[in-house]
C-alpha cells in the first residue's frame, strides 16, 4: 500500500463508527447483527436435534451428546483465531497501521488453514480410541463414528469460513457477516431434513448441519476480496508471520479455553452418568440440553461477546478510555439482562422445549426436564464471567481473560463434578454447573469493578497529559 493510501485508510479511521458511533447503539448494532446470523446457525441446530430425536431416536441424541465435544472443539479453535486475530488487528487499526493490520488478517488465513488440515488428519487416524474415550457406549459407538467422519474433514472449509467472518465485521461489514451466517444456516436446514426424512441419513447428516451452517460463510473470502475495504489481501499478506500467529493465539487462547473447557466438562459429565448410576437415557437426556438447549444459550453469549469486542479493541488502541467504560455498562449489563430472561423463559417452558427434540419418549423427557433445570439454574450469572472474559480478549489483557474463561468450567464446576455427586448422587451431576456458576460471577464482578476505576485513572491521566502539552 503506497504512503498516501496508507494515509487515506489512516483518516478513514479516524471517523470510524467504531470510535465516533454512540456506544449503546454501536453495541447493539454489532452484537444483533452477529446474533441474526448466530441465530441461523441455532435454528440449523435446534431442528437437527428434532429430526435426529424425531427421525431416527434416542440413541442418535446420545451419540450427538458424546460428539458435542467436537463442536466445543471447532468453536474453540475458531474463535480463538477468529477473535484472535481480529482483536490484534483492531488494535493496529486504532493505531493507525492499517498495513500491518491487513497482514495479520493474511497470516492467520493461511496458519488456520495448515493447523486445521493438521488437527482433522490426526483425529481421523484415532478416530474410535478418542469416541471411546469421551464415553461412546457400545450401542451409541456407530452414531459417534458415522457423525464424526462427516465432521472432520469439512473441520478445515469451517475454519476458513469463520476467520472471514470475524474479519468481515471488523471492516464495518457486519449486515454482510450477519447475511451470510444466515444463508448458511438455511442452507443446512434444508440440506438435513432432505437427508434424515428423504433419504434415510442418520447422525451423518446432523454433522453436515452442523459443519454447513458454518462452513458456507467460507463465501466471505471472496467477498472480502473484491469488496473495496482494509482487508483486501496481497499475495505478499498470505506469508505466515510466526510473530502474528504467536500475538494471535496468545490474545484469542482464553477464548479457546471458553469453547474447549465444556468439552472437558461434557466428558466428565458423561462418565460421571454413568458412574453414579445413569444409563444411555441420561446420557440422551444431557445431549438433548447441552448440544441444542445450551448450545443456542451459549451462542447468543458469543454473539454479545462478539459485539463487544471489536469496538473494545479499536478503541483501546486509540485510548479512548471514557468510551470503554460505557461499553462496560451498556455492552455486559444489558447483556446480562437479556440472558436472565432467557434462562428464566427456558426454566418455565422447559418440558415442551425438550419434547421437541424427545421424539415422544416420555421417561426421557422427564429425565431431561429435571436434569435441565437443575443445570441451568443460575445459567446467566455464570455467563458473565464470559463476557468478562470476551471484554479482557478485545483490550488484550490475557491473565484476565483466561482467568475468566477458566473459572466456570474448570476451575470450579471440574471438581464440583467430583464433589457434589458423592453427597447428591445422579443430582449432584447436574448440580455442579450451578454452583461452580457462583463462584465465576463472584469473581467476575470483582474483575469489572478493578477495570471501571484502572480505565478511570487512565482516562484522567491522558487528560492531564493533554492539557500540560496545550499550556506547553
Amino acid at each position: 500500500m503506497s504512503e498516501e493510501q496508507n494515509k487515506n485508510a489512516v483518516e478513514n479511521m479516524e471517523n470510524s463508527e467504531l470510535l465516533t458511533g454512540s456506544i449503546g447503539k454501536l453495541f447493539w448494532k454489532y452484537a444483533l447483527l452477529a446474533l441474526v446470523g448466530a441465530m441461523a446457525s441455532c435454528v440449523a441446530v435446534i431442528l437437527d436435534g428434532y429430526f435426529m430425536g424425531n427421525g431416527v431416536g434416542e440413541l442418535a441424541l446420545a451419540g450427538v451428546s458424546i460428539v458435542i465435544t467436537f463442536m466445543y472443539f471447532m468453536l474453540g479453535t475458531v474463535n480463538m483465531f477468529g477473535l484472535g486475530a481480529s482483536t490484534l488487528a483492531g488494535i493496529k487499526l486504532g493505531e493507525g497501521k492499517s498495513d500491518e493490520a491487513r497482514k495479520v488478517y493474511g497470516s492467520s488465513l493461511t496458519a488456520v488453514v495448515i493447523l486445521s488440515i493438521g488437527v482433522a488428519v490426526i483425529v481421523m487416524i484415532f478416530l474410535e480410541p478418542i469416541l471411546r474415550f469421551l464415553g461412546a457406549t457400545d450401542a451409541v459407538l456407530p452414531y459417534a463414528l458415522e457423525y464424526a467422519r462427516v465432521f472432520w474433514p469439512c473441520f478445515p472449509v469451517v475454519c476458513v469460513g469463520m476467520q472471514a467472518y470475524f474479519f468481515c465485521r471488523l471492516a464495518e461489514r457486519p449486515k454482510a457477516a450477519a447475511i451470510a451466517f444466515v444463508f448458511a444456516g438455511a442452507l443446512a436446514i434444508v440440506v438435513e431434513y432432505v437427508l434424515v426424512f428423504k433419504c434415510h441419513w442418520a447422525t451423518a447428516a446432523s454433522a453436515l448441519d452442523c459443519v454447513l451452517g458454518i462452513a458456507a460463510m467460507i463465501v466471505l473470502v471472496p467477498y472480502m476480496q473484491a469488496s473495496k475495504n482494509i482487508f483486501t489481501l496481497q499475495a505478499g499478506d498470505l506469508k505466515i508471520d510466526m510473530g502474528y500467529v504467536a500475538q494471535t493465539v496468545k490474545i484469542g487462547f482464553p477464548m479457546f479455553v471458553v469453547n474447549f473447557c465444556p468439552l472437558i466438562t461434557t466428558v466428565v459429565v458423561n462418565r460421571q452418568l454413568i458412574a453414579y448410576g445413569g444409563n444411555d437415557l441420561h446420557i440422551a437426556a444431557f445431549g438433548i440440553f447441552n448440544a441444542y438447549i445450551v448450545y443456542v444459550m451459549t451462542a447468543i453469549t458469543n454473539s454479545f461477546t462478539q459485539g463487544l469486542q471489536p469496538i473494545a479493541s479499536v478503541n483501546y488502541g486509540a485510548k479512548r478510555f471514557g468510551r470503554i467504560r460505557s461499553l462496560i455498562k451498556a455492552g455486559i449489563g444489558q447483556s446480562f439482562v437479556v440472558l436472565l430472561i432467557l434462562q428464566v423463559l427456558v426454566m418455565i417452558f422447559a418440558k415442551p422445549v425438550v419434547a421437541f427434540f424427545a421424539g415422544g419418549v416420555q421417561e426421557l423427557i422427564d429425565i431431561t426436564v429435571h436434569a435441565m433445570r437443575l443445570f441451568i439454574l443460575i445459567y446467566a450469572f455464570g455467563n458473565v464471567a464470559t463476557l468478562v472474559g470476551g471484554y479482557y480478549i478485545g483490550i488484550e489483557k490475557m491473565g484476565l481473560a483466561l482467568l475468566n474463561s477458566l473459572t466456570r468450567v474448570v476451575i470450579f464446576a471440574v471438581p464440583m463434578l467430583f464433589i457434589i455427586p458423592m453427597f447428591l448422587g445422579l443430582d449432584g451431576v447436574w448440580l455442579a454447573q450451578p454452583i461452580a456458576d457462583v463462584f465465576a460471577c463472584l469473581i467476575a464482578v470483582i474483575c469489572m469493578a478493578h477495570e471501571m476505576k484502572r480505565l478511570k485513572a487512565m482516562e484522567n491521566q491522558l487528560g492531564t497529559v493533554c492539557e500540560q502539552r496545550v499550556d506547553a
